[in-house]
C-alpha cells in the first residue's frame, strides 16, 4: 500500500511475494491472503525505463528557447521536468545512495543530479552567449526572475540550481557585468542567495519548505545529506541483535517525506514541444574549463584584481621595494619562493607563483603545482625583468591560475 512500485523495480520482491501467498494458503489462513495479495497493484514499470538521448547539436536553439519564453513559461516548464525526474526516483534509490555513497547503478537518481547539473550550466552559457556586458545583465536579470517564480511554484530543487548558475564563478567574476544590473535586482538576488544558502545546515530553506502546503520540491541534496548523516552517525544494531529504532524512525521521517511529495499533484500545464526542446537544451556537453574559459574570453582577467594593487600608488603595475616589505608579514611564504632583489616588482606575477596561498587551478594540474612549487623554492630568484620564471618547470597546456570571486591572496 505504501510503497507500491517496489514490486516493480524489484522482481526478487514480486516472487518472494507470491512463495509467501502460497505458504499462508497452505498454512490455511485463507482470510489473510488478500492482504498481500499485490495483483491489482498498478504497475510502474516506466520508473524502470531510463532513456537515452542522441548527442546533437542545439546552441541556436536553447537560445531561442530562453529568448522567447516569459520568466514564468521558463520557470513552469523547468518545473515540470524536475518534477518528472523527482517522482521516479524510488525508496530503493535513496536506500542504495545512503549505503553506498556513490551512484553506481543508480540511473534514476543519477538522471536526476544530472538534471540540476544541466540547469546550472545552462544558466552560465544562456548568460555567457551575449557578447555585451549589458545584454548579460539583462540574461541574469531574467534569470532571478525565473528564480522567483520558482520559489512561488515551490520548486526549490530548480531554484538551488539556477541560483547555483548564476552564483558559479564563470558568472560571478564578470564585475562589468554586475554593474549593469540595478539595485532593486540585486536586492531580490540576496534574497535568492540567503534562501538556499547552507548557513545554519540550510535554516532559511528548511523554513520555508516547512511552511509550503501542497505541491513541492525538495532541494534532494539537502535532504541526501540528512539521510547520510543519520546513516553515518547511528549504528544498525544495538546490543549486538537489536534493531536500532532509533535510526529507523530518523531515516522513516526523511524518506516518508520524499516519498509522499512524489505523489503531490500539480496543475502545470506544459507544451510538450517546448519541453522536449527544453530536454535537449539541458543535456549539455560542456565542462567546467569550457565554461570558464569562454568567461575569461568575454572578461578577461586585469593584472590588478590582485591585493597588491592597494599599494601600487602611480598605478603603473609595479610596488616598490620599500611598500612590499610593509606588506610581506602579512604574507609569509612569500621568503619560500623567491630572493626579492629588484626595486620593482610586478605584482600580476604572483597570481601565477604562490599557490600555498590558496590559488585556484585546474583539477589535473593540482599535484603538479606542488611539484612546481618545491621545484621553485630551491633558490629560483624573481626578477622584473624577464616578466616570467627563469628555469621554472612547465605545466600542461591549459594550466593557468583561475580567478576566484575572491582575491585569494586577501585569503
Amino acid at each position: 500500500m505504501e510503497f507500491p512500485a517496489e514490486f516493480n523495480l524489484d522482481l526478487g520482491l514480486v516472487r518472494l511475494t507470491e512463495e509467501f501467498q502460497e505458504l499462508v494458503s497452505h498454512l490455511g489462513f485463507e482470510d489473510h491472503i488478500h492482504l498481500i495479495d499485490i495483483s491489482s497493484i498498478p504497475s510502474y514499470d516506466w520508473m524502470r525505463r531510463v532513456t537515452q538521448r542522441k548527442k546533437i547539436s542545439k546552441k541556436g536553439k536553447a537560445c531561442l528557447l530562453f529568448d522567447h519564453l516569459e520568466p514564468i513559461e521558463l520557470a513552469e516548464h523547468l518545473t515540470f521536468l524536475e518534477h518528472k525526474s523527482f517522482r521516479r526516483i524510488s525508496f530503493t534509490d535513496y536506500q542504495s545512495y545512503v549505503i553506498h555513497g556513490c551512484l553506481e547503478n543508480n540511473p534514476t537518481l543519477e538522471r536526476s543530479i544530472a538534471l540540476f547539473n544541466g540547469i546550472s550550466k545552462w544558466v552560465q552559457l544562456m548568460v555567457l552567449s551575449k557578447p555585451t556586458p549589458q545584454q548579460r545583465a539583462e540574461v541574469i536579470t531574467k534569470f532571478i526572475n525565473v528564480a522567483q517564480k520558482l520559489w512561488h511554484l515551490q520548486n526549490f530543487n530548480t531554484l538551488m540550481a539556477v541560483v547555483g548558475g548564476l552564483s558559479h564563478s564563470s558568472i560571478s567574476r564578470l564585475k562589468e557585468t554586475h554593474s549593469h544590473l540595478s539595485s532593486e535586482v540585486t536586492k531580490d538576488w540576496n534574497e535568492m542567495t540567503e534562501l538556499v544558502s547552507s548557513n545554519g545546515n540550510y535554516c532559511n530553506y528548511r523554513k520555508a519548505f516547512a511552511d509550503c502546503v501542497g505541491f513541492k520540491i525538495p532541494i534532494l541534496g539537502v535532504h541526501l545529506k540528512d539521510l547520510i548523516a543519520v546513516h553515518v552517525v547511528f549504528p544498525d544494531w544495538i546490543d549486538e541483535n537489536k534493531v536500532n529504532i532509533v535510526k529507523m524512525q530518523q531515516l522513516s521521517v526523511t524518506l516518508s517525506e520524499l516519498v509522499s511529495l512524489q505523489t503531490a499533484s500539480h496543475h502545470l500545464e506544459p507544451n510538450m514541444d517546448l519541453i522536449n526542446l527544453l530536454t535537449l537544451s539541458l543535456d549539455l556537453y560542456h565542462t567546467e574549463d569550457d565554461i570558464y574559459k569562454l568567461s575569461l574570453v568575454l572578461e578577461p582577467r586585469t593584472s590588478k584584481s590582485s591585493v597588491f594593487r592597494n599599494y601600487d600608488h602611480d598605478h603603473d603595475g609595479y610596488i616598490s621595494q620599500e611598500d612590499f616589505e610593509s606588506i610581506a608579514a602579512n604574507f609569509p611564504f612569500l621568503d619560500s619562493f623567491c630572493v626579492l632583489d629588484k626595486d620593482q616588482i610586478n605584482y600580476s606575477l604572483f597570481w601565477q607563483f604562490i599557490p600555498d596561498c590558496g590559488a585556484n587551478c585546474h583539477k589535473q594540474c593540482r599535484d603538479l603545482l606542488v611539484l612546481a612549487c618545491r621545484k621553485f623554492a630551491r633558490g629560483t630568484s624573481l626578477s622584473s625583468n624577464h616578466g616570467s620564471l627563469p628555469n621554472s618547470p612547465s605545466l600542461p597546456a591549459g594550466s593557468e591560475m583561475q580567478e576566484n570571486s575572491n582575491d585569494y591572496l586577501a585569503n
